[in-house]
């Protein structure tokens, strides 16, 4: 008997699958029919290297976003005192503020590629004939469906961390040409929506094309010998009105991030003014869409895993103790050609180019921990801070109450002005340790 994880129990009770019925009807369509019916995946959409980026991906922005709102609620409680022994912690929150900036601008690069590259997909699938889905090169119906459900779980993984890095607190404000990244968002969300409805429609007719008795759930014997037993196993274990489901309500979660993330940051101020409880009321609706953003990657990831490990075991001939109907050992053959296709488990370069992406990001964090940050002569100030001429004020010290930072001034002119809470602060020079970039 197979021995399944309370990965599989969990994944059954939350879709409704059998995992244990679907493995018995695939070894039994084996028997009558010889034939899987996989013929690959794509490994730019499941090979291991675009996994463990996505792992970094998800991981590091959940990691960061944590670290940079702890250190800001400590910086803003009375009780902290910069010039205290824990100094330390100013170093680390610089690190990860501006590694967090190149972190962002690399994942709205990698969403975007995903949304164009499924685009492009999606604009090949249209110019076929009807009943026709051309998914990366995939020759059998099961690599098919592996390949579309693969493309609009990495779709939504890859949108996620990009859209709550934006709305982090404590971290946002140091994002300089927001308008631009919102607008970059706007773009990824409207190919990701196309990707989304199109091909969770695809995959709903998938099920209908296979003749599903809606009484058995039983696809006929045509489909059968046309094409394959592991489009059977996928459409078994991957219910498509429940995946549907969980997709669009993805998406559309990632819609609400971004729509509240523009009206909270471009019209803080107004609706500061228009009323204090519908203010009150979109910050707490904000909140609750940022927990379910940081969360919902996570689980989209552990679900692709769990899909290709499933995938991955189902091809190979099965051992002694995981046959469930008698007379699949005998048709070994018609599992080597598969195995021998199963290439996304293999490190090659592209594997390799797809982790690269983030060594930016993280050579910077480490770099900022070690040698220090940059001092704000050489650099930017942070968003919403600019300097301006202003004749000499004798001022030693200013405060941003939006951070509220004090900073210590030398020797230089100038007027510090908070473009979002309309602050004026004049200085006679200054100096800022901290490593903000723009």
């Amino acid at each position: 008997m197979l021995n399944f994880t309370c990965t599989d129990r969990f994944f059954e009770w939350a879709t409704s699958a059998n995992l244990t019925d679907a493995t018995l009807q695939f070894q039994k369509c084996i028997v009558e029919y010889n034939y899987t019916g996989f013929g690959g995946g794509n490994p730019d959409l499941g090979g291991i290297g675009v996994v463990t980026s996505l792992s970094i991906l998800c991981l590091a922005c959940t990691f960061g976003s944590c670290v940079v709102m702890f250190l800001g609620l400590l910086f803003h409680t009375k009780s902290y005192n910069r010039r205290t022994p824990f100094l330390f912690l100013v170093r680390i929150n610089d690190a990860f503020t501006a590694a967090l900036s190149t972190f962002l601008d690399s994942a709205l690069f990698f969403s975007l590629t995903v949304q164009l590259a499924g685009f492009i997909w999606l604009c090949k699938s249209l110019s076929l004939p009807s009943n026709a889905v051309d998914m990366g090169g995939a020759q059998e119906t099961g690599g098919q469906i592996y390949n579309i459900l693969l493309l609009l779980y990495t779709s939504i993984i890859t949108i996620c961390p990009a859209v709550t890095l934006i709305n982090t607190s404590y971290f946002r404000r140091n994002i300089r040409r927001r308008g631009f990244r919102l607008i970059t968002m706007i773009l990824i969300l409207a190919f990701a929506g196309a990707l989304n409805f199109f091909f969770t429609k695809e995959y709903k007719q998938m099920i209908a094309v296979a003749g599903f008795d809606p009484v058995d759930k039983e696809p006929s014997d045509e489909y059968k010998a046309n094409n394959g037993c592991v489009p059977i196993f996928l459409l078994e274990i991957l219910p498509a009105t429940t995946e549907a489901k969980v997709l669009r309500s993805c998406y559309f979660l990632c819609v609400a991030a971004l729509v509240l993330t523009i009206i909270l940051q471009w019209r803080d101020m107004t609706l500061r003014r228009s009323g204090r409880y519908l203010h009150r009321f979109l910050h707490i609706l904000n909140n609750m869409v940022y927990i379910g953003n940081q969360f919902l990657p996570l689980y989209l990831l552990w679900r692709i895993r769990w899909i290709r490990l499933h995938v991955r075991t189902i091809i190979k001939a099965p051992e002694t103790g995981a046959v469930m109907f008698q007379g699949v050992e005998g048709y070994k053959d018609a599992f080597k050609q598969e195995e021998r296709s199963w290439d996304n488990d293999d490190w090659n370069f592209g594997q390799l180019l797809a982790l690269s992406l983030w060594f930016p990001a993280l050579l910077e964090l480490v770099y900022i921990l070690i040698v220090g940050p940059t001092r704000g002569l050489t650099n930017r100030l942070p968003f919403p801070w600019t300097a301006e001429r202003k004749a000499e004020v004798p001022v030693k010290v200013y405060e941003d109450k939006g951070t509220g930072m004090d900073e210590e001034n030398q020797f230089f002119n100038v007027m510090l002005v908070d473009q979002l809470g309309g602050y004026n602060w004049q200085a006679q020079g200054f100096v800022i340790d901290r490593g903000y970039d723009a």
